[in-house]
């Protein structure tokens, strides 16, 4: 039987929930730090979305521990029931807050996308820095697969996925290492997909509204339970 001991201090509480660093151990085991999303403290008119977000993020890492696609670079579901998720925890820090990595972490990056593009999967929420973790051997890892989806055929919008994936990834390799991109990076760079342009110019307006005035959030909300993964 597993035993889940809460640590310290509540990472982030927001109207999806609560999210917290605990401690998972077992009989066989020494107890390692965990993350721990509680949906269940949910606002009750947003739980529905809440339990919606966290099916997807199960699935999704379920799908890449099912095929070896992590090694490590993603967390682990290591339970989860109707009222809360618990995955493991990576030590890093948001490539945000970590600052310039090593110039090979881009490439890195890169491969690791593609292991999970392999895997049919793709996390859809690159454009946020606290989601990319530089490990404390300075490699990627990626975390919060909310919005991650799990296609079951090669189909156009899982193409228009993956390409957004690393369109994101060369903004932020542009912000760290512009020099590095080539002219193909460039290409994709100035061309976002239909999807993209319909978000930018009708979605995102609202978006904004709705999380900056109506929530107080921001594009790097999450940056402070990010650098505790």
């Amino acid at each position: 039987m597993s035993d889940l001991h809460q640590a310290p201090k509540i990472l982030k509480q927001d109207l999806f929930g609560r999210v917290e660093l605990i401690y998972f151990s077992d009989s066989s085991a020494i107890p390692q730090l965990a993350i721990r999303r509680d949906f269940n403290s949910a606002r009750w008119w947003a739980r529905p979305l809440a339990t919606y977000l966290a099916r997807r993020e199960i699935k999704a890492l379920t799908r890449l521990e099912e095929c070896d696609a992590s090694e490590s670079r993603f967390p682990r579901i290591i339970s989860h029931n109707s009222q809360q998720i618990v995955r493991s925890y990576i030590s890093g820090v948001p490539l945000h807050i970590y600052g310039k990595p090593q110039p090979q972490f881009f490439e890195q990056l890169k491969e690791l996308l593609t292991q999970m593009h392999a895997a049919k999967v793709t996390h859809n929420d690159l454009a946020k820095e606290p989601n990319i973790i530089v490990t404390d051997d300075g490699r990627p890892a990626l975390i919060d697969m909310q919005l991650a989806s799990c296609a079951t055929l090669v189909s156009p919008l899982f193409n228009t996925q993956c390409r957004e994936d690393f369109r994101h990834i060369l903004k932020h390799q542009r912000t760290y290492y512009p020099s590095t991109l080539t002219d193909n990076d460039l290409i994709l760079l100035a061309k976002r997909s239909i999807p993209a342009k319909i978000w930018m110019t009708c979605v995102k307006p609202i978006y904004l509204l709705i999380t900056r005035r109506i929530f107080n959030w921001s594009d790097r909300e999450g940056a402070g339970d990010r650098g505790a993964n």
